[in-house]
């Protein structure tokens, strides 16, 4: 095949993907307002088989715990296949942003944020557990006891999305845009 050809039709591919997403309900996704931020326009993920990447639980108290001190929050990644979510941007309620480097999250594996300063870690269980720290020492609390933390895609587009009140799963309650209760997976107090 020729280098045209397999280019033509590789433009083909594209643009007819780009009208399936439509179709779907993708189409819309983040852009940058003047002042650098996010505006809130985002993709459709109400559809639980579109989500690969969920949140298990929002922890916003500062406060000593058995699994990981001071507040943070977990992803898990619930597909059948690993996900590469290097690129992936975390937004939190007063527009603090962490972007994710270099992390492919293998099925069941885990990936924590904490807020605080600290060396980030790898806990070698079966799946993994990837601890990162934001770095936020010297501003805390940055989850605050109610708000929303939302993860997008390197391409700009929400993937997933936490709202928690009352400290989230320290005592309160975290849902997702579904209005679904997320199970926070290390627990309550």
């Amino acid at each position: 095949m020729q280098r045209r050809d397999l280019l033509a039709l590789s433009t083909l591919g594209v643009i007819g993907s780009a009208g399936c997403l439509a179709e779907l309900g993708w189409d819309r996704a983040s852009a940058p307002n003047e002042d650098g931020t996010d505006t809130d326009i985002d993709i459709d993920i109400t559809g639980a088989d579109t989500v690969d990447v969920r949140f298990t639980g929002v922890y916003a108290a500062d406060r000593d715990r058995e699994f990981i001190d001071g507040e943070y929050f977990v992803l898990r990644n619930d597909a059948d296949d690993a996900v590469d979510v290097s690129g992936y941007v975390v937004a939190y309620s007063d527009d603090r942003t962490y972007r994710i480097a270099d992390l492919v999250l293998e099925p069941g594996a885990q990936f924590v944020l904490a807020s605080r300063d600290g060396t980030d870690a790898t806990l070698l269980t079966s799946p993994p557990v990837y601890l990162r720290y934001a770095g936020f020492d010297d501003e805390l609390p940055v989850l605050g006891d109610d708000g929303t933390v939302r993860v997008r895609n390197a391409a700009g587009a929400r993937v997933s999305a936490a709202h928690y009140e009352n400290g989230g799963c320290d005592g309160g309650s975290v849902t997702d845009d579904a209005g679904d209760s997320i199970e926070c997976l290390h627990g309550r107090p």
